[in-house]
């Protein structure tokens, strides 16, 4: 090969990284939050429930590689609230406050 076709595929390469890390930083930065609702106080939500599938939020993970669990174990407060689960994914059993679940699926709708 030539030096000049080495250059042009190190270039196309180099571009279509920068695309793919400007896809997920946009992806994560813009779109992703708005899957996570958060209402203020003075509404009730749903609280994660047994069988509920959740996306894992890890600041520290690859771009695509946030793993997918499902909640097998609630832990409510005091005042009824869950505000941490054991999520169940691929490598394993965590435990993580609920503000770091993206909640995918309901269990009812699972279990259908």
């Amino acid at each position: 090969m030539s030096n000049v076709k080495v250059r042009e595929i190190n270039s196309r390469k180099r571009h279509c990284q920068s695309l793919a890390d400007m896809f997920w930083h946009r992806w994560r930065c813009e779109y992703f939050p708005g899957l996570i609702i958060r209402p203020k106080w003075t509404s009730e939500t749903r609280n994660l429930a047994e069988n509920d599938v959740a996306l894992l939020v890890e600041a520290n993970t690859l771009r695509d590689c946030w793993p997918l669990g499902r909640v097998v174990q609630v832990h409510p407060c005091e005042d009824s609230r869950v505000r941490k689960v054991d999520v169940k994914t691929q490598s394993g059993f965590l435990t993580r406050p609920v503000t770091k679940l993206c909640l995918l699926e309901e269990a009812a709708m699972s279990q259908r």
